[in-house]
């Protein structure tokens, strides 16, 4: 285990607070459109744009195409949860052999807790699904969050558990008039092979558009900074049409970690235009930058250019084994049990 990896395992929560802590850990990446892409909310069809200074210098107001934070949070949730779901299964970890405290939700009249409510456990976190059957006890559910609904699920009292993962609108380097391009399309008669008259057009995001973006996770133990990375690195498909388009690659180019968050996506990218290039170098500086301006500089932990490579080359190849599994199992576990507890 490097240097870099082991700074960063001493500074972040040994296992969930039930409580939030001030550690912070934000995700710097490139998100870069792979194909096609249609980034709209709208009926109209119309991509989503905003207007923004040229640069973080030059306030001339261009036009940029927006990646809303929902379509990037949406499918990184799903990948999250399948690749929970995967593991758990793969691995076989035994869920009443884990340590969590039970006592804080034993009946004292039924002898502690009884092995079906194992099995109605194991069920409810594979069967884990938005928005009306989130089990409130995985990991997704602990990170991404969850609130509850009239199904209670395995557990007898309402409580939410709000989100310690964050996502902003990405905002593209690249102007509007650069990016956007309309593709018509239509469907082909079985009988005769034709395609008659067109059906619509769409407005597409055309490939190779750049997205500087932001992740900020909230006391985030070591095991959930391990998972997010590799699902940032694993999710490729985003905005509507995913069917046929949307591959979206996410490069992480930088990590900082403190007690505060201290650059969003939009300074990311005015700073990136500003500079005219993408990669790591600019990055650090633009990290170096806005540490000046931190709140708390002594708490800050910058990881960029080679020691950023190194650590990301262990993230990847880091294994998810029946032990990584059982100890984000038994985190999120134990949030649960601790929120049942003092529920209505």
């Amino acid at each position: 285990m490097s240097e870099v990896t082991q700074k960063i395992m001493s500074v972040l929560p040994k296992e969930v607070p039930f409580y939030r802590s001030p550690v912070t850990v934000q995700i710097l990446l490139l998100r870069q459109t792979h194909d096609y892409a249609v980034f709209r909310t709208e009926e109209t069809r119309e991509l989503n744009i905003a207007v923004t200074p040229a640069s973080i210098s030059d306030p001339t107001q261009v036009t940029r195409v927006v990646f809303l934070a929902s379509k990037q949070k949406a499918p990184e949730s799903r990948e999250f949860a399948a690749t929970i779901k995967y593991y758990f299964n793969a691995t076989s970890a035994d869920l009443s052999t884990l340590n969590v405290n039970w006592d804080l939700i034993n009946d004292k009249k039924s002898n502690g807790v009884q092995p079906k409510f194992f099995d109605d456990l194991r069920n409810s976190i594979l069967e884990c699904e938005l928005k009306d059957r989130l089990c409130r006890a995985c990991p997704r559910c602990s990170l991404f969050g969850a609130v509850v609904t009239e199904n209670k699920g395995i557990w007898k009292r309402r409580w939410n558990i709000k989100h310690r993962i964050e996502y902003s609108s990405a905002f593209s380097l690249e102007p509007y008039e650069e990016l956007s391009e309309n593709l018509t399309f239509n469907a082909v008669a079985e009988t005769t092979q034709s395609t008659g008259q067109a059906l619509n057009v769409t407005e597409n995001v055309v490939p190779l558009a750049n997205f500087p973006s932001v992740v900020t996770l909230v006391s985030p133990t070591w095991e959930e900074l391990v998972l997010v990375i590799k699902n940032l690195l694993k999710c490729k498909s985003y905005g509507a049409e995913s069917r046929t388009k949307g591959d979206t690659l996410n490069y992480v180019m930088g990590l900082v970690i403190g007690n505060e968050e201290i650059i969003s996506s939009l300074e990311y990218t005015l700073e990136l235009s500003d500079k005219k290039r993408v990669d790591l170098e600019a990055t650090q500086q633009i990290l170096e930058k806005y540490s000046n301006y931190a709140a708390f500089p002594d708490a800050l932990h910058l990881i960029t250019g080679a020691e950023l490579e190194k650590f990301m080359d262990e993230v990847s190849s880091y294994k998810i084994d029946k032990q990584f599994v059982e100890k984000v199992l038994t985190d999120s576990l134990n949030f649960a049990v601790h929120a049942e507890s003092l529920g209505d």
